[in-house]
């Protein structure tokens, strides 16, 4: 078995075989089999789950093995419950690939089982590269649709948002954080505007990394701060109460609250 999957997983490296691999008559079927199945050598189970996230990197593969009957529901009986932090990682991986593609997007956020795991990866796993997967997975759910933001950042009371402001200002590592910006970046828009701007303490956060280092981090959250004031704004909505002294954001844009409004003022960026 281990050498079957180990053969497998050689195969995967190769560009050409991507395609044609994932759409061999119950080629997935196997793989998932062998990834859930807690008494396969662990050997064999990553071999499993590492080609299915490689075959995932092929946008040709993408929306048949998001569709593909079970794969996902394995991945997230994986991510949740495996006692394996790798093997964790390695399905987390799996599903940030399948939501590159703009089709998988929305079918991918209506799982709330699929939010929520990779929320609990996002927060609570000591591995670095699952954190910086579920992220990534994240930040390409949120560049999704209008309704599928609004739908994304409602998930269980707004989880997605406390994670993610959480994630951004405190994680260690750089790309998770930089990460979590895109996230919160991505979400902006005018149907979730007011969600997001009576949210605790995101304005701050994005306000603290816009005047941050300058890097591209900075530049996507100055430009999600002026995307929210401006749909804020322009639905009139009251946001924030508390005084705030002008602030320079990364070059030439000014957050500024006062009487109970919100405004951005940029001179471009």
């Amino acid at each position: 078995m281990t050498k079957g999957t180990k053969i497998m997983a050689h195969l995967a490296r190769t560009t050409q075989c991507l395609v044609p691999l994932a759409n061999h008559r119950g080629f997935l079927s196997i793989l998932r089999r062998i990834s859930v199945t807690a008494t396969l050598p662990d050997k064999s189970r990553f071999s499993a789950l590492w080609t299915l996230g490689n075959l995932g990197c092929d946008a040709d593969n993408m929306i048949m093995m998001a569709n593909h009957p079970g794969l996902l529901d394995s991945l997230l009986e994986v991510a949740d419950r495996d006692r394996s932090p790798e093997a964790r990682c390695h399905a987390v991986k799996a599903m940030m690939n399948l939501a590159w593609r703009p089709e998988n997007k929305t079918p991918m956020s209506e799982i709330p089982r699929l939010l929520s795991s990779m929320l609990r990866m996002l927060l609570y796993s000591g591995i670095v590269q699952a954190r910086r997967h579920a992220a990534s997975c994240l930040r390409f759910l949120a560049s999704a649709p209008p309704k599928t933001k609004l739908r994304i950042v409602l998930h269980d009371n707004g989880s997605i948002l406390s994670s993610v402001v959480n994630a951004a200002s405190s994680d260690k590592d750089r790309y998770v954080r930089d990460c979590a910006t895109g996230i919160l970046s991505n979400l902006s828009c005018k149907e979730t505007s007011k969600v997001m701007g009576e949210h605790p303490g995101l304005f701050d956060i994005l306000a603290k990394v816009a005047v941050g280092d300058g890097g591209k981090a900075s530049k996507i959250a100055a430009a999600a701060l002026c995307s929210l004031s401006e749909h804020i704004q322009s639905a009139n909505t009251k946001v924030l109460s508390n005084p705030l002294t002008p602030r320079k954001i990364d070059k030439g844009v000014v957050l500024v609250r006062s009487g109970g409004s919100s405004q951005i003022q940029s001179d471009g960026i």
